[in-house]
């Protein structure tokens, strides 16, 4: 009923092999990225192929025993269920193993590899204005930065990306330093992995639009795009677009895919899998306990910007605001001000008060943190004249347009009104394998009906008595 296999290689395993396994759903998390875990079981260390597989472990001649993981492949029913590593715990008659799988083989690699080191692609530097992504892989726009150059060149306009009818080659005035596109980063940093990113909220025009923000000058052509995003570990910068954005990411380990979906839409979504004939009639019932919530957005320390905004700058409270959501992402402040090398007109430009990263009077790399920002397109100055804008409006708490209401409004209200179901289910091979955690299920109970997403769940398979007996926590839905 169970199997793993390594390299190919199916293990030998005993013939009553019970394993006990957690099943999150990785849509109720904001920190890290959940999945599977299954609790420690043995394999037999007299078996040849185990020790061949296992390198060996716990063998006296073997020097230095240095492999901490193997990426490896469970089966159900001869079915490839999930990839994901088994680790070698210990070994006394036997090996003591476990298996994990949340981010399948490359769950260590994300929390190693820095953004930066990764193949973002490269990009020929234009001073034209152009399409938004996947047209271009960057955008444009000016920003307001004077302390790019950190007081040493005083005869800098202030602004990055200076547009007057067009924009202007880097010279004593001005300077040019691109914003890469979110969508390009994220499809680029998974395929690093040999994954695809898929999800209709890629394709939306305001998700096109959003870019991250660069204080980096190009210095090669064509620029790598690595050079140009923060210097952050890859599992980070995951788990801060997820949180800011009110998204959530679903591994398929076995396809090789990552589905992007909004929280809001896996709530509104009306499909369901019916559990009710495998549900035992009793439950447990616990009342919701939130009492409101914090967003908060991290700003960047290296930006003196911050030091002029209020306290509250990048928070947004929900009712009584017990619990913090801390989001390792933001914005810039934008501000409607009068241009300041054409003072005959007012724009929208946002702003920065950052050293910036350039051989240029020696001021070399420094660092920034990940904030989006969104790329309007060309919009009217006071004149009426037409630049290219950049906006935090999509990326601020607040207002209509902001992310509070757009993405994370219904979730956090669900959160704050649903109540936890703790169920008892007979799970068939069929039901793990069609496993989603964004489907949600009904049950109907001798009191009543629901429909829930479930949230974790656990459960044991023995190769001889089959699947056990499930607890299945479950969050009710209001529709």
């Amino acid at each position: 009923m169970v199997g793993y296999r390594i390299n190919n290689t199916w293990l030998d395993l005993p013939p009553d092999l019970s394993v006990q396994m957690e099943i999150y759903n990785p849509l109720f998390q904001t920190d890290y990225i959940p999945g599977s875990l299954t609790y420690p079981f043995n394999l037999p260390a007299d078996s040849k192929l185990n020790q061949r597989e296992l390198n060996f472990p716990g063998e006296l001649a073997v020097s230095r025993y240095s492999t901490r993981f193997f990426t490896a492949q469970m089966f159900l029913m001869d079915q490839l269920w999930r990839v994901g590593k088994l680790n070698v715990l210990r070994k006394t008659k036997d090996y003591n193993v476990n298996f994990q799988t949340d981010i399948g083989d490359i769950e260590s690699r994300l929390k190693e590899d820095s953004l930066r080191s990764l193949d973002l692609g490269t990009a020929n530097l234009s001073m034209q204005v152009a399409e938004i992504y996947p047209t271009q892989t960057y955008a444009l726009f000016p920003v307001k930065n004077p302390n790019f150059f950190d007081g040493k060149k005083e005869t800098f306009g202030k602004y990055l990306n200076y547009y007057d009818g067009g924009f202007f080659e880097s010279s004593g005035i001005h300077t040019i330093t691109p914003f890469p596109y979110l969508v390009h980063v994220l499809r680029q940093v998974l395929a690093n992995y040999g994954y695809q990113v898929q999800g209709a909220w890629l394709e939306e025009e305001a998700t096109r639009r959003l870019v991250i923000y660069n204080n980096q000058v190009p210095t090669d052509a064509p620029f790598p795009i690595n050079q140009h995003v923060p210097d952050m570990k890859v599992n980070e910068f995951l788990r801060a677009i997820r949180s800011l954005l009110g998204l959530g990411f679903i591994f398929n380990t076995t396809a090789k895919s990552m589905t992007i979906v909004r929280l809001k839409d896996v709530l509104r979504n009306t499909a369901y899998v019916d559990w009710t004939t495998r549900t035992k009639p009793s439950f447990e019932w616990e009342p919701n306990l939130t009492n409101g919530f914090n967003l908060k957005q991290e700003p960047d320390g290296n930006d003196d910007i911050y030091k002029t905004l209020p306290a509250t700058w990048g928070t947004y409270r929900v009712g009584a605001g017990k619990e913090d959501i801390p989001v390792s992402a933001g914005t810039l402040p934008t501000v409607n001000q009068a241009d300041e090398l054409k003072s005959s007109r007012q724009w929208l430009v946002p702003q920065a008060s950052q050293k910036g990263s350039t051989p240029e009077l020696e001021i070399g790399q420094n660092p920034f943190s990940l904030r989006l920002l969104s790329y309007q397109g060309m919009q009217p100055d006071s004149q009426g004249n037409l630049y290219p804008q950049g906006s935090n409006a999509p990326v601020v708490w607040e207002g209509g347009q902001g992310l509070y209401q757009t993405a994370h409004q219904e979730w956090l209200e669900f959160r704050s009104t649903t109540e936890l179901i703790e169920a008892k289910i007979t799970f068939t091979i069929e039901d793990l394998l069609r496993l989603k955690p964004d489907l949600k299920a009904m049950i109907r109970y001798e009191d009543g009906t629901i429909k829930a997403l479930w949230e974790k769940i656990t459960l044991g398979i023995n190769n001889k008595t089959g699947i056990q007996e499930a607890k299945v926590s479950l969050f009710k839905v209001p529709y």
